[in-house]
């Protein structure tokens, strides 16, 4: 059964390693004997105390400025010091026999060093006559007395074998991150074994100096390796396995011959390196060709690639080429490792801005908690061994400025990196309701636009059908495709930030979350304006079918005080249509009574009689039924709007006004007049006679238009819940 393991803690176990290894080489280079003294270079081939060390067994003897011509030991003759001793990097040296002798004479030096005495002959500035010291070196170097160089170089190691072993954790079945792996280790080794040798005092063992060399080499090449087949393969693949395998072959061969000790073979180190340098810049030259119209390679390499060229060009440059040259580096080895370091760092902007290897965002707090681990660590060190602080307070201070510095720039830091712009809650409403409430087309367009531009913005906004049922990404984040609801057109952004980023998944998810508002605020509105359309229509029907009679009545009036009434009911219902929509019910009895004398008065006085027929109804005996708002609004509605018609269109002499109760609790209303019949202009006005059954059907009834004796016949049913059975004696006294 296949192991997984979680990314927290490979990542954890490539910084256990990356520390584990810092620690050895620190515990090695404490080991070496010492003198006290910092010795530099001269032109002439000489070797100068640069300072003396104030606690240092030099202190008092050697004078600052001195030059040293030769180390003895009892027993030991007195062997010359020059420039080359203090070679910074053995394989800066001309020829294979240079460089054993080289390493011959580290190891007489160091036995000298390591003597319980040692005698140093030196020549005080402006003193003609050499002078014989005798000291006593300490049997271990101090911690303080490792010079700054030391530390970068171990800090470059240790970066790279975290970011390394970091993006391995989170993707470590793909090969190009494999292979940046690699070279995260290789960059460890390399600047680690580099650290110890370099910022030697004056020797080192043969055993210590050789391996720590040739651990240099491997890891420089294996660096090499790991970052020629990456670029080979990615972001496009340039060259097959055997291509891979044939670069790994030949500089694994430089490698072997280093270690086997075979110098003679390799005349120069200098070149395998200088060789690995051009096959890595000309394989992210040709990548940057290769992917010229791909706009997703062309951010990654804008970041990485160019961190690349950086990165190995300017070690290359003021490094190697010098050496090649048989010239002195521009700059010391040990610093010349940060231009390396700016190849991860490169990684790092990759991965955050262009989401390079396809890392979640979650990986970020793995880095981000190393990064305070190690803050941590540094400060905790740093307050102990260069304040003398005990160790309880200077945790405790370190922990404060963790606390208190880097956690808030951590969290500034992480929005930069994901180029979180960021968007206030007041202004994102504001946009998405500018959207909701736009009615035309060009002006929701408009607010879409908007809000899309200030969210994300796009290089370019598209409008079309979309792939998916949600927000989601396309051809590796160029492309966000975003479905909009409610019958809008989808929306595909391409390239976030003016093209300079890709999408995310967190602009994914933000755009899910921008959809579903939209879809809350449009609904709602929509709603809102349906409201707002039904209290219209409303209102129309209002007062077209209550309204229209009483004006009619009031036209055909010919008694001023009657018209002034009629007048003043018409405004009393305007103001109660407008200002009271949601009107109370009505008690079915009264609202007959008052109906009836509305009408009679109406036809009354325009010359038209009127036989009215209630089934008892409206008699004060009558059972107290009670009326829905809505159906004592299509009763008055029914009735005022049929015989207004009847007045208006029928030339009718004579009306009758029919209530009955029917079985099963409902209503008819009939209203029929002997004027021209269904022929009449009435039925083709559409606006009376579609509100007329908009009110019927609404109350679940049924509206009926038909021809009478010489008329025409308007019959409705409603149900009436309440209303009974026919009363036969209230039929007769009717009829009586």
């Amino acid at each position: 059964m296949k192991q997984t393991y979680s990314p927290t803690l490979l990542a954890a176990s490539a910084l256990a390693l990356g520390l584990a290894v810092a620690f050895l080489v620190l515990w090695v280079a404490l080991s070496q004997p010492w003198l006290g003294v910092r010795l530099v270079a001269e032109p002439d081939n000489s070797a100068t105390v640069h300072s003396v060390h104030p606690d240092g067994p030099a202190e008092g003897s050697v004078p600052q400025g001195a030059t040293l011509l030769s180390v003895a030991a009892p027993g030991l003759p007195a062997l010359p010091v020059d420039a080359q001793d203090l070679t910074e990097e053995p394989d800066a040296l001309p020829d294979p026999a240079a460089m054993r002798a080289f390493f011959a004479k580290q190891t007489e030096l160091h036995a000298r060093m390591a003597a319980p005495t040692t005698h140093l002959l030196i020549r005080p500035q402006g003193a003609t006559d050499p002078v014989m010291q005798e000291i006593r070196p300490a049997a271990t170097r101090p911690l303080g007395d490792l010079p700054g160089v030391f530390w970068v170089q171990l800090g470059v190691g240790l970066a790279g074998v975290v970011l390394g072993g970091w993006v391995m954790a989170l993707r470590r079945e793909d090969r190009a991150v494999q292979f940046f792996g690699l070279a995260g280790v290789g960059l460890m080794i390399s600047a680690d074994a580099a650290a110890l040798y370099s910022t030697r005092e004056l020797a080192l063992s043969a055993e210590v100096f050789t391996i720590a060399s040739r651990l240099n080499y491997l890891g420089t090449l294996v660096f090499g390796i790991g970052m020629i087949n990456l670029f080979l393969i990615y972001p496009s693949r340039l060259a097959g396995r055997a291509v891979l395998w044939l670069v790994a072959a030949l500089f694994a061969t430089c490698i072997l011959t280093v270690f086997v000790d075979w110098p003679d073979a390799l005349l120069d180190r200098q070149a395998p390196v200088a060789l690995a340098m051009l096959i890595l810049l000309a394989a992210v030259l040709a990548q940057a060709v290769m992917n010229r119209r791909n706009p997703t390679a062309r951010a990654m390499l804008g970041w990485f690639g160019l961190s690349v060229l950086v990165g190995a060009g300017g070690f290359g440059l003021t490094v190697t080429l010098p050496l090649l040259m048989g010239a002195t580096p521009s700059l010391s080895q040990g610093y010349a490792f940060l231009f390396f370091l700016v190849i991860f760092v490169g990684l790092a902007m990759g991965i955050a801005r262009y989401r390079l290897f396809e890392l979640s965002d979650w990986s970020f707090r793995i880095l981000f908690y190393m990064g305070g681990v190690l803050l941590l660590l540094v400060l905790d060190a740093a307050l102990i061994l260069g304040l003398a602080l005990d160790r309880a307070p200077a945790l405790g201070l370190a922990l404060a400025v963790v606390g208190l510095v880097y956690l808030p720039l951590r969290d500034v830091l992480a929005r930069h990196l994901r180029n979180d712009r960021g968007l206030a809650r007041e202004e994102l409403f504001a946009l998405v309701g500018d959207v909701a409430l736009a009615t035309r087309a060009e002006d929701r367009d408009a607010a879409l636009h908007a809000l899309l531009q200030r969210l994300f913005d796009p290089l370019r906004i598209e409008q079309g059908p979309t792939a998916f049922d949600v927000a989601g990404l396309r051809d590796g984040g160029e492309t966000l495709e975003i479905p909009l609801p409610h019958g809008l057109p989808g929306i595909r952004l391409h390239w976030a930030r003016q093209g300079r980023v890709l999408f995310n998944r967190r602009d994914e998810q933000l755009a899910r979350s921008v959809v579903e508002m939209l879809d809350r605020s449009i609904a709602r509105q929509r709603a809102h304006d349906a409201a707002v359309e039904t209290e219209r229509r409303r209102i129309n029907r209002d007062m077209h079918d209550n309204i229209g009679v009483q004006l009619l009545g009031a036209l055909h009036s010919s008694d001023a005080e009657r018209k002034d009434m009629l007048i003043r009911q018409t405004l009393s219902d305007l103001r109660q249509i407008v200002s009271n929509p949601a009107e109370d019910g009505a008690v079915l009895a009264q609202l007959l009574a008052d109906l009836r004398r509305e009408i009679v008065d109406h036809l009354e006085a325009a010359g038209i009689g009127m036989a009215w027929q209630d089934s008892g109804l409206s008699a004060g005996d009558a059972p107290q039924i009670t009326l829905t708002a809505l159906q004592a609004q299509t009763v008055r509605a029914l009735l005022r709007e049929t015989v207004s018609n009847a007045l208006r269109h029928s030339e009718a002499r004579n009306v009758l006004v029919r209530f009955l109760p029917l079985p099963g609790e409902r209503l008819s209303l009939i209203v029929e007049d002997d004027g021209t019949g269904t022929k009449g202009d009435w039925l083709r006005q559409g606006s009376g006679l579609s509100n007329l059954r908009f009110r019927v059907e609404a109350c679940g009834g049924t509206l009926v238009i038909e021809p009478a004796q010489g008329g025409t016949r308007v019959r409705a049913t409603l149900p009436l819940a309440g209303v009974r059975a026919p009363d036969t004696a209230g039929l007769v006294r009717a009829a009586g």
